[in-house]
C-alpha cells in the first residue's frame, strides 16, 4: 500500500504493469474457478468485466499462461524461493484449464 497526499493505492508488485482494469480481477479468477466458483457470473457482474470482449479475457488468460510456462521446469535461482516453480505451474494449468473450458476445448482422454 502506498500512501500519500491524494490517500492510498494498493499495488500487487507481483503483476506490475499499466493496462486495462479487468486484468487484475480477471487475474484472481482462476484460482477461484478452481475452487469451484462460479467465475463466468462474476463476469458477467461485475462493471469491471461486463463490457469487455470474451477474446480479449481469452487472450489475457493465455498471455498469463504463456508467461508461467517457460521456467517452470527450470531449477530456482540460487536462493530462490523453492515453491516458485510449483507457483508457476499451478498458475498456467489453472489458467489454461478455465480458457479451454471457455473455447470448448477437450483434453484427449489416456
Amino acid at each position: 500500500m502506498l500512501v500519500g497526499p491524494a490517500g492510498a493505492v494498493f499495488v500487487d508488485w507481483n503483476w506490475l504493469m499499466r493496462g486495462a482494469g479487468w486484468t487484475d480481477f480477471v487475474g484472481l479468477l482462476p484460482l477461484a474457478r478452481r475452487d469451484g466458483v462460479d467465475v463466468e457470473a462474476w463476469l458477467t457482474r461485475s462493471a469491471l468485466t461486463r463490457d469487455v470482449p470474451p477474446a480479449s479475457i481469452d487472450a489475457w488468460l493465455a498471455v498469463i499462461a504463456a508467461y508461467m510456462l517457460p521456467n517452470a521446469d527450470e531449477p530456482v535461482w540460487p536462493g530462490g524461493p523453492p515453491l516458485v516453480r510449483v507457483h508457476q505451474r499451478l498458475y498456467a494449468r489453472t489458467f489454461l484449464d478455465w480458457l479451454g473450458a471457455r473455447r470448448g476445448w477437450t483434453t484427449a482422454q489416456r
